[in-house]
């Protein structure tokens, strides 16, 4: 991805979309923690354009790779779940809902296999780790729900890192919600 010669309004977070895009880019090459900051340097104007020159320094940190990606599921009585004044759907979760029961326990167990919804994730245990291919994956999940009626789901991936190891594993939330089927153009619950 280039940033030169790109043209942004003239608002202030213009800055931050440049060490936003920045950041993804070591992100996708497995700098998860990369620390960027940007400085703009005013050339002068152009007519109605105003030009500047971008200083961008990267502290790229470690280079991480992919530990594990596990899946837990929760059931509605995990979540209070009610309605703002605008009609937005807010969903909380109770204090309690993890804390008994890890992802490994048959209770926390998702609608669809573990290992189906694990190659949904182009990538290897041990791989440099891309946020871009995580994206994707969550992107790959969802539909795989929605493709079978659970068009409510919410996937909330949780990181934990190990930095002698260099690698960061992802813990899957699942919050699949209830199934929707499809009765002569009806929708049922």
């Amino acid at each position: 991805m280039t940033l030169k010669q790109k043209e942004y309004d003239d608002d202030s977070k213009w800055l931050d979309d440049i060490e936003d895009t920045t950041r993804s880019v070591w992100g996708d090459q497995g700098y998860f923690k990369a620390r960027v900051s940007a400085k703009a340097v005013p050339l002068g104007s152009d007519g109605s354009r105003k030009r500047y020159s971008v200083v961008i320094h990267v502290d790229e940190g470690l280079q991480y790779r992919l530990g594990s990606i596990q899946f837990s599921a929760t059931m509605d009585s995990d979540y209070d779940i009610h309605e703002n004044a605008s009609g937005m759907r807010l969903i909380q979760e109770k204090s309690s809902a993890f804390d008994d029961l890890g992802p490994g326990d048959p209770a926390r167990r998702p609608i669809f296999p573990r290992e189906e919804l694990r190659s949904l994730f182009p990538l290897q245990e041990g791989d440099i780790l891309d946020a871009h291919k995580v994206r994707q994956g969550l992107v790959a999940l969802h539909d795989l729900y929605a493709d079978n009626g659970y068009i409510d789901i919410m996937a909330m991936p949780m990181t934990g890192s190990d930095d002698e190891h260099q690698l960061i594993s992802l813990q899957v939330q699942l919050y699949e919600q209830r199934q929707y089927r499809s009765e002569n153009s009806q929708f049922q619950v």
